[in-house]
């Protein structure tokens, strides 16, 4: 399994137009990592110099430069406005609900699993990532089905996490779903970045089926995510295609060919 560091780096490179700050909330990944990572994707050129936001003598100050703009007044990077499930405040009922959850992935106690499998279908979006981890981290994934949900959570943040996380949950629903997440083309391409890395990182029940529903993804347009999913092929089918990523159509032709893929 890639970290949360690992993967916010392959996403970046996969969409470098993403919001860097709400991935890296996504995934988990400290601000000091965050940043570390894109200076080096700068200085790679994946990632154009980003002007950071300050404030001083009263003006923002944009890369150096006074700006009469009170737009920004907080500091910190401009990352467009947070979605409103982001913005809420929980009832102080629901924060308990929370923190509970959290203390007992710290205990890795299994005791509160009916309450957490509760609270996966919750309105409030916290309460259904406490719920997520902890019924991941104390290895309560016999509901699969409630578990895969999550992937289409209305939430960014929660499917993102969904999926990076059910990445180290066995099952072949678990699988498929994943390689769909991959090869659907309508979703955000930091989410099947990660879909790419959890199945690269797997041990699949059924390669030959999972390989098989990725290979759309060898069509897409961006060549990082074709790259990816070259990785996650070879990974599965413990083969080598010698076949260009740059040329999608005979990638694709080369890959289907291997992994024996009829219409």
């Amino acid at each position: 399994m890639r970290t949360p560091d690992e993967q916010f780096r392959a996403a970046l490179r996969a969409d470098p137009a993403a919001s860097a700050a709400r991935l890296a909330k996504q995934l988990g990944v400290s601000g000091r990592a965050r940043r570390r990572i894109e200076r080096e994707l700068e200085a790679e050129g994946v990632l154009r110099t980003r002007r950071r936001w300050w404030i001083a003598g009263g003006l923002v100050v944009v890369g150096g430069l006074a700006a009469g703009s009170w737009a920004v007044l907080g500091g910190g990077e401009s990352t467009g406005a947070s979605p409103a499930s982001e913005r809420r405040v929980l009832s102080p009922e629901a924060a308990a609900l929370e923190r509970d959850l959290y203390r007992a992935i710290d205990r890795r106690d299994p005791a509160r699993t009916a309450e957490a499998l509760f609270q996966l279908r919750a309105e409030e979006e916290p309460l259904r990532l406490a719920a997520l981890r902890y019924l991941v981290s104390v290895g309560a994934t016999e509901r699969a089905d409630e578990l895969v949900a999550l992937v289409d959570d209305p939430s960014e943040r929660v499917r993102t996490v969904a999926i990076q996380l059910l990445g180290s949950v066995s099952g072949a629903a678990i699988e498929e779903r994943l390689a769909k997440v991959l090869a659907d083309g309508s979703r955000p391409l930091g989410e099947r970045t990660i879909a790419a890395a959890s199945l690269e990182a797997r041990r699949c029940d059924r390669p030959q089926q999972v390989a098989r529903l990725v290979l759309p993804a060898l069509l897409d347009d961006s060549q990082p995510l074709r790259a990816a999913t070259v990785r996650v092929l070879a990974a599965l089918s413990g083969l080598r295609v010698e076949a260009s990523v740059a040329d999608r159509t005979a990638l694709h032709a080369a890959w289907r060919a291997a992994v024996g893929a009829t219409e």
